[in-house]
Formats: structure tokens, C-alpha cells, sequence
């Protein structure tokens, strides 16, 4: 899997709006910050340390419910894969796109396929964005990146799966269709991408991401946002690079 970039700490209340001018540092106004005593800083980090560990046993057990050793998900993915592989039955693709990404076995190449020629009316292809950026596999990674690198596919394909590739790389970044459909507006400045405080839930396929996934993903951003011929395309890259790398 790979590790969340580290996106700094935000703090509750009102949203701070931040950005960046290209070449220029983030611009943000930083509230006022109370200073903490070290004994402070200690209990608060002990609280801490004790929720994490409290929290083990279920994120483990979660991890347990997987598609070989349970004998009723098996049934559905094989259904959910049936079904995003052949395009029928049709009005079944919804729960199969909602299923799917607990699909260790079938998962991958299930979404796979639909990558192959992945829609381009809004809906379907978000509800295609969330299953894909759920399931760490290698099968939907080197999906997406090829869908991102083909000039010959639609360009809203291609962003999708820019946002899948985002969301591997950092699970918390909130990468809307917004950011990049706004990007020709004002090409001097680069949006930064809000983080949630947990980010989406992942789950690893059976074939898990390469080692070198995050090195491949960084390097397709700079050849995109230096060489692509779509200029919009090209100012995606250069966000995504700005925020993730």
C-alpha cells in the first residue's frame, strides 16, 4: 500500500482558503496558536497512543473479511464481476461499482476491464472514480495509469483517472471533478486540495500495488503536465505534483 502523503495539520472550525501562485510559497492566513506545556503535550500524546492501539483489533478484523475465506462475498463478487465485465445485467452495475472494491480476488480484474472503455457521462464514471480509488491493486493501478497517458481517450476519462492515481498516493485529499474543470479559469495559480481528517477507506487486492507505484505515479505527473497536448491535461499534472509530491 501506499503511505498518505503528509498533508499538515488543519484545524476545525472555519475552512482556511488556501493557494498558491506557481513558483511562489502557500498563501494562507494561520490562526493564532496557544502555547502548550510540555506536560500537555505529553498526556495529550499518551491519549493518543491509547486510542490508536484501542482501535487495532477492528481495523484487523476488518482486514480478516476477505473474498477467499468468505464464502457468501465470494457469490456477490463473482456476481459484481459478471456483471462490470459483460455490461449486463444493467441495472445491477450501481450495486456492482458499491460492492466491488471489497472484492480482493475479482476486484482488479473487474475494474479493469471497465477501464478499458470506461463511460463518460458523469455519474457513472464517479461511481467508476470511487470503486477504483478503494482497491489498492495492481491490475486497476496500471488501468488507470494507462487510461491517464492515452491522448486518444476522452478527456474526462483521463482526469478520472488522475483522480484515482491521487487518491493511491493520498487517501485524505479531496480531488472533486471541480478542481480540474476550473483549471483554465486563472493558469497563474494552482488550488490546493482540502484533506479530510481520515480519508477514504482502502483495501489491498491480491495483487498489491508495486513497490515503486508512488515513483511511476510522480513521474506520468511530470511527463503529462510538461508534454501532453491537452492543455488542461498539462495543468492537472502540474496541481497534482504541487500537492502531492
Amino acid at each position: 500500500m501506499i503511505a498518505p502523503a503528509f498533508s499538515g495539520h488543519v484545524p476545525r472550525g472555519r475552512p482556511l482558503e488556501r493557494f498558491r501562485l506557481e513558483g511562489s510559497p502557500v498563501q494562507t492566513k494561520r490562526p493564532e496558536i496557544m502555547s502548550v506545556s510540555p506536560r500537555t503535550r505529553t498526556c495529550r500524546g499518551l491519549a493518543m497512543a491509547l486510542l490508536l492501539f484501542a482501535g487495532i483489533p477492528d481495523a484487523v478484523s476488518a482486514q480478516r473479511t476477505r473474498e477467499a475465506t468468505d464464502a457468501a462475498l465470494r457469490g456477490n463478487c463473482r456476481l459484481a464481476a459478471h456483471t462490470l465485465e459483460n455490461g449486463h445485467p444493467a441495472p445491477k452495475s450501481d450495486w456492482a461499482l458499491q460492492l466491488i472494491p471489497r472484492c480482493t480476488e475479482s476486484g482488479g480484474p473487474a475494474l479493469k476491464a471497465v477501464w478499458r472503455t470506461p463511460p463518460t457521462d458523469s455519474v457513472s464514471l464517479e461511481q467508476l472514480v470511487e470503486a477504483s480509488a478503494r482497491l489498492l491493486d495492481e491490475r486497476v493501478f496500471d488501468a488507470v495509469l494507462s487510461t491517464a497517458r492515452d491522448i486518444s481517450a476522452a478527456r474526462v476519462a483521463r482526469l478520472a483517472a488522475l483522480r484515482v492515481l491521487a487518491a493511491y498516493i493520498d487517501p485524505s485529499a479531496v480531488v472533486s471533478p471541480d478542481v480540474f474543470a476550473k483549471l483554465a479559469a486563472n493558469a497563474a495559480i494552482i488550488p490546493l486540495f482540502a484533506h479530510t481528517s481520515h480519508g477514504i477507506h482502502q483495501t489491498t487486492g491480491s495483487v498489491p500495488l508495486p513497490p515503486g507505484a508512488r515513483d511511476v505515479t510522480r513521474v506520468a505527473f511530470e511527463l503529462l503536465s510538461r508534454t501532453d497536448s491537452d492543455p488542461v491535461i498539462r495543468r492537472a499534472g502540474k496541481v497534482l505534483l504541487a500537492n502531492l509530491f
